[in-house]
């Protein structure tokens, strides 16, 4: 697993809110991530402290609409106290943040892992405005777009 600030810092910031963790259901405007892609639907998985964890289609795993998610994620989150929004193109990587975050070494095993790694295809930060982009994963290349005006 390729580490970067925005991964240290968000198991930095969440492995001390245990007490954050909930699982929400879709909203009206946050569309079940399945099928085709519908640019900047996703469904919000997890809320831990100030991390958000959503899940896209995989048909989404596109620069056209990764870059449509992240406008759609800076005007949603604009008036929240988020830290960063963690972007997943599958639900049980998605969902293997939390235990990742409450293990008590940060460690999911090999197999887990490599789901985990395959799946996690962005990061949103609303400061500085910016979204690190990953469409091969985290082990592969990382393009960062910034979205201040």
């Amino acid at each position: 697993m390729q580490l970067n600030l925005s991964n240290v810092a968000a198991v930095l910031l969440t492995a001390c809110a245990f007490s954050s963790f909930c699982v929400a259901a879709p909203s009206a405007s946050q569309k079940q991530a399945e099928g085709p892609c519908t640019l900047g639907a996703y469904q919000l998985v997890e809320t831990r402290a100030k991390v958000r964890v959503i899940v896209v289609s995989p048909s989404c795993r596109n620069l056209e609409a990764m870059n449509a998610l992240g406008k759609k994620l800076r005007d949603d989150f604009r008036a929240d106290s988020v830290f960063m929004v963690k972007v997943f193109d599958n639900l049980a990587a998605a969902r293997l943040f939390h235990r990742m975050v409450t293990s008590s070494d940060g460690s999911l095993g090999d197999k887990d892992a490599k789901l985990y790694d395959k799946h996690n295809i962005g990061n949103y930060l609303p400061k500085p405005e910016s979204f690190e982009i990953m469409l091969e994963g985290l082990d592969g290349p990382m393009q960062t777009v910034s979205f201040k005006k």
